[in-house]
């Protein structure tokens, strides 16, 4: 991978151990649409790199709002050593229910593999859609999960393999 790397004429750096606690009180984001590109990129990820991460980080966050939608006591964490990276996510409050989730890649093996697990529960839908759409037309809790694993040297491979569980669920619903 090395040499295929400096071929691309992609530099190797020596990583640096990187820890990291950032806290945020309160933070409004009001994202722009971005214009979309699609790029068909054929050259492999350099793999010694990501083998050679050192990360421990924690990024957490009161209380956010990303156009209309709120979400509180944010906890995003990146972990990377030795070949495994992990990033974290808990949301405990939004639209009373909270989100965990974990996402993982394997750069140990000539073969990369990835898993996505996943849950969000108790979302109440009535205010989530209003605020995302300034229509209140249902109401009831959600619920979502998804277990997901993969593995291979390419996105198109990642696609093949892509294998696993997405579940939804919507309970006690009504439309108004």
């Amino acid at each position: 991978w090395i040499a295929t790397c400096r071929q691309l004429g992609i530099k190797l750096i020596k990583a640096k151990p990187i820890r990291a606690q950032l806290r945020q009180h309160r933070r409004q984001l009001h994202p722009k649409p971005v214009a979309k590109v699609r790029q068909r990129v054929r050259r492999p990820c350099c793999l010694a790199t990501l083998r050679e991460l050192d990360i421990d980080g924690v990024l957490s966050v009161g209380r956010l709002t990303i156009n209309k939608l709120l979400a509180e006591q944010i906890k995003l964490t990146v972990k990377a050593k030795a070949g495994q990276l992990t990033l974290g996510q808990q949301v405990s409050r939004f639209y009373q229910g909270g989100y965990n989730g974990e996402a993982s890649l394997d750069v140990r093996g000539k073969t990369p593999s990835a898993r996505v697990d996943a849950a969000a529960t108790g979302i109440q839908i009535g205010p989530l859609l209003k605020d995302l759409s300034g229509q209140d037309r249902l109401s009831g809790k959600g619920r979502f999960s998804a277990n997901l694993n993969t593995q291979g040297n390419s996105v198109n491979a990642f696609k093949r393999t892509l294998a696993g569980k997405l579940d939804f669920r919507f309970e006690d619903g009504a439309l108004k």
